[in-house]
């Protein structure tokens, strides 16, 4: 599993963090949805990269060629490498910021090169309280189309610091057979993912992979759907596969209701009980933004 690199998003959730930015962040993740690779992403993809290649190749990477805010975790064993470099199938999220990472990180990458990147739905990031960024803006051939005309944006933006990236680089690694499969008509949920939905996601997802001819396949998405993952199979602290009764699902599906005097329920109060910091914050800032409308699901 390969999480994204850096997204704007991400870039507008650290300047929420620091004081007096909450608006303007905000802002700034409420504008767009499907947020792409800023260059710091771009370039922790391309780190992924050379790091692969230096050990298949048996090399080591210089400190000098390590790009600065960048830094390697533990290495891998023998055994994973093996397995990552013979995977045979590889799938991606089809939110940009993952498909421009999937392309930058595998590049030259021998199934890429042969069979390309199959798009998967249930891949897509996790649709929390505040989560633009988990909602597409493109289907079918369109979302190449627009990993492309973002990563060329980004490039003219920022020359100076993308200055060993150019055009016919983006033209490369964007010009591999990108399977559209199941993205070919509407494939996100404006609504808030219940904890039923996330289940029959990871269902669908883990079938999908066990079932599969290939042995190894790789797979690019999300921080929180790859969380949830864990918790599921490693932490138990997800209820796989959850079977809720239609009591209990009605529960998790009702809107969040005010008294008379306009106080947010105890179960909206838990909720943002919940809620990170980061999407406290955020959520303080984008009710300052519009403090006369009452924001919906999502």
């Amino acid at each position: 599993f390969i999480r994204h690199g850096e997204s704007k998003w991400n870039e507008a959730e650290h300047k929420i963090m620091k004081k007096g930015a909450l608006v303007s962040g905000a802002k700034a993740m409420a504008s767009q949805r499907d947020h792409a690779l800023n260059h710091i992403g771009i370039e922790q993809a391309r780190a992924l990269n050379r790091r692969w290649k230096a050990a298949r190749d048996q090399q080591e990477i210089k400190a000098e060629d390590v790009p600065s805010g960048i830094s390697y975790g533990e290495k891998p064993t023998t055994d994973d490498e093996k397995a990552f470099f013979e995977a045979e199938l590889i799938y991606s999220s089809p939110l940009t910021r993952a498909l421009q990472t999937c392309l930058f990180a595998l590049e030259d990458h021998p199934t890429i090169l042969e069979k390309g990147v199959k798009l998967q739905r249930q891949l897509r990031e996790v649709k929390n309280r505040i989560g633009w960024d988990a909602l597409g803006k493109e289907v079918g051939d369109e979302i190449p189309k627009r990993v492309k005309e973002q990563l060329s944006m980004e490039l003219k933006e920022k020359p100076e610091i993308l200055k060993n990236l150019s055009e016919d680089d983006i033209k490369k690694v964007t010009q591999v057979k990108i399977e559209l499969n199941d993205t070919l008509t509407h494939w996100w949920d404006p609504d808030r993912d219940t904890s039923a939905e996330i289940s029959e996601r990871l269902s669908d997802l883990i079938h999908t992979l066990r079932f599969s001819q290939e042995k190894t396949i790789i797979c690019v998405g999300h921080s929180l759907f790859f969380r949830e993952m864990c918790r599921a199979f490693i932490g138990g602290g997800h209820c796989f596969p959850k079977n809720l009764s239609e009591k209990e699902q009605q529960q998790q599906e009702e809107p969040e209701q005010k008294d008379a005097e306009g106080s947010t329920s105890p179960k909206s109060k838990k909720r943002e009980e919940l809620m990170s910091e980061e999407e406290r914050l955020t959520w303080e800032a984008l009710k300052t933004m519009a403090p006369k409308k009452k924001l919906g699901k999502g």
